[in-house]
């Protein structure tokens, strides 16, 4: 006869099986960045779902119609998965990544100038 005992109750946030990471929207910015640079592709995607909300307040705040937020945060995002190998492990990542963002929002109008994509704004 097999008895049922009862459950096991962990910590939120705790392992479920011996070794297993706890999920990702638990870790900091920097176990976040070690586990995206050790080749986790999930890694990188919590750390979008963190910041994207953040960056689309942050960038719209000036203005910019919603399809140019967006682009710009998408830019903020790809120059952070270019760079993240480079960034201090000391420093906060989000004044990095707010970093990025500010000196994109700088740069939009020059950017904007010059796209001949762009026509009557060269």
């Amino acid at each position: 006869m097999t008895t049922i005992g009862a459950p096991t109750i962990r910590p939120a946030g705790a392992p479920t099986q011996a070794g297993a990471h706890p999920p990702l929207q638990l870790l900091d910015d920097q176990h976040l960045v070690q586990r995206h640079l050790e080749g986790d592709p999930r890694a990188f995607g919590a750390l979008v779902d963190r910041y994207q909300p953040r960056l689309h307040e942050f960038i719209g705040s000036g203005g910019d119609d919603r399809e140019r937020v967006e682009e710009l945060v998408q830019q903020v995002f790809v120059r952070v998965f270019r760079h993240l190998r480079r960034v201090d492990p000391t420093k906060d990542l989000a004044t990095w990544i707010y970093g990025i963002a500010a000196n994109l929002v700088r740069d939009n109008p020059r950017q904007r100038g010059r796209d001949p994509l762009l026509p009557g704004l060269e």
